[in-house]
């Protein structure tokens, strides 16, 4: 994964407005972008994606999954970031990180009373 506008200034958390995302196999690149702070951003945007349940909804390998609008979970990316932490051993370790809003299906009865 490539990010632009990366910045050495704050080294633990670095927040992210694009991610680029490509293949070794196929050819083009897709970006997603995340642009949630009007103190930096002149429009904002959030993109919307399709990704792979999280377990225990899915516990398979990722190679497996069959791609499909019944099995992939559909939401909204609201941050992308990337952390760095320190393991128990005192290894740091970087991740990169995506929040994503998830949209659940609305079901009437349960909103019983609700206007």
């Amino acid at each position: 994964m490539k990010y632009a506008h990366e910045s050495r200034l704050r080294p633990e958390i670095c927040v992210y407005s694009r991610l680029e995302k490509g293949h070794k196999d196929y050819s083009g690149r897709q970006f997603v972008y995340c642009k949630p702070f009007k103190e930096f951003h002149d429009d904002l945007r959030m993109d919307y994606v399709f990704f792979v349940p999280p377990p225990p909804f899915y516990t398979g390998r990722k190679r497996d999954f069959e791609v499909d609008l019944d099995t992939c979970w559909y939401g909204r990316v609201v941050l992308l970031f990337r952390i760095k932490v320190r393991s128990d051993s005192g290894q740091i370790w970087e991740c990169d990180c995506a929040m994503i809003d998830v949209l659940f299906d609305l079901k009437p009865a349960r909103c019983k009373g609700i206007t």
